[in-house]
């Protein structure tokens, strides 16, 4: 219990990750936008709880609205992203991860720039019932480089 709340303490101010429900999210950032964007791009890995749970909804005080999205590739190789309709599944005591290029948060109609140095907020609730609040720092183009794209998926 001690090490539950101290890892949520932890993760209010930026040190580790945050729980809810046995639920976990760390190494979470977005990706800086323009002025004028309507859309950017968020990323973050769960780690499941004691029972297999699913992302079902995502919301932001920084976006109109957020979407769970997966990049996909087709059989002549062209990648398209759609939204994950039944949310994304997180099988008990294993890791999704939502990088680029695989699953990830897809945020739109934006209420301002999203700008590096800064943090964007989201609550992220389980078909469990469970929420869970998480921060991502902002990241700049340049310190985007060198975060790879997402492992291959399983669905």
């Amino acid at each position: 219990m001690i090490r539950k709340i101290l890892a949520l303490i932890l993760a209010l101010i930026g040190g580790g990750p945050a729980l809810a429900e046995g639920v976990s999210a760390h190494d979470a950032y977005a990706r800086s936008t323009p002025p004028g964007a309507r859309t950017a791009a968020a990323f973050l890995t769960l780690q499941g709880g004691a029972e297999d749970d699913r992302l079902i909804s995502v919301s932001s005080p920084q976006a109109g609205r957020v979407e769970i999205h997966e990049t996909r590739e087709d059989a002549a190789g062209i990648l398209s992203m759609r939204e994950l309709a039944g949310g994304l599944p997180l099988p008990a005591g294993e890791a999704a991860i939502l990088a680029p290029g695989g699953a990830h948060l897809m945020l739109f109609d934006l209420t301002g720039p999203l700008e590096a140095g800064e943090t964007a907020r989201f609550t992220l609730i389980f078909e469990s019932g469970a929420r869970l609040e998480a921060e991502a720092p902002i990241l700049s183009p340049r310190e985007m480089r060198g975060r790879g794209a997402a492992p291959a998926a399983h669905h």
